[in-house]
């Protein structure tokens, strides 16, 4: 396997790994209509987070804390899908 093919499933892996612990914790949520991820822009529900990703990983607090707010960055707070229909 080549370098960058493992380094892209590492990334992916940790990506998963953050996300997962958003969405245990509450910071993430799924739209019941159309699936799609939203940040519930829950402070405490952040903390509650870093807090497990540390317990889980035995990273320290920054290193936790950046792979969390990566992972958020790539959602919006409004489902597309449900924006959508409220415009019409």
């Amino acid at each position: 396997m080549s370098g960058s093919k493992r380094l892209l499933e590492e990334t992916q892996a940790e990506r998963a790994w953050a996300v997962q612990l958003l969405l245990d914790a509450g910071a993430l949520a799924e739209c019941e209509n159309h699936g799609v991820l939203t940040d519930e822009m829950d402070s405490a529900a952040f903390e509650d987070a870093v807090v497990a990703g540390m317990r889980n990983s035995g990273d320290g607090e920054a290193e936790v804390r950046q792979h969390l707010q990566d992972a958020l960055a790539d959602y919006g707070d409004e489902c597309p899908g449900c924006e959508k229909n409220t415009a019409d």
